[in-house]
């Protein structure tokens, strides 16, 4: 069997299943970022006076102006959200599979075994073609 032949049918030499989502990554990146944009845009000043009132409770001398807090706050509720995004994403995502030295060894001792019994084949209908010829100049 030909490696075109086990490519299409399978077999070692196949080629690997691509994710079908991969070329959509950075629309879905650009969504999500907006998303968290939008909850982070209307989340910051809720947020900012329940820490202002609850956590602060009017200590505010030297903080910066509130609308500089809500931007500040805001940016962090965006950084939380992309942030846990990327955590779902990279628990979801494939490993690689870990290679170790010994199943290299082990692939590369296969690969000559099967380069020297294709030379065996090779050789073995060479001297039976060079047997069919010379059976055929005789007659």
């Amino acid at each position: 069997m030909s490696r075109n032949q086990q490519q299409q049918y399978g077999g070692k030499y196949a080629p690997k299943k691509k994710d079908p989502l991969r070329p959509f990554y950075p629309i879905i990146g650009l969504i999500i970022a907006g998303i968290a944009a939008a909850i982070a845009y209307f989340a910051a000043a809720p947020l900012y006076e329940l820490i202002r009132t609850n956590i602060l409770q009017g200590n505010t001398g030297q903080l910066p102006p509130a609308d500089q807090m809500e931007l500040i706050v805001g940016g962090m509720i965006f950084l939380v959200i992309v942030l846990l995004f990327a955590l779902i994403f990279a628990a979801f995502q494939p490993r690689t599979p870990k290679i170790s030295e010994q199943s290299l060894l082990k692939e590369k001792q296969e690969k000559e075994r099967e380069i020297r019994r294709s030379r065996e084949r090779q050789r073995a209908m060479r001297e039976k073609m060079r047997r069919a010829n010379k059976d055929f100049d005789d007659v």
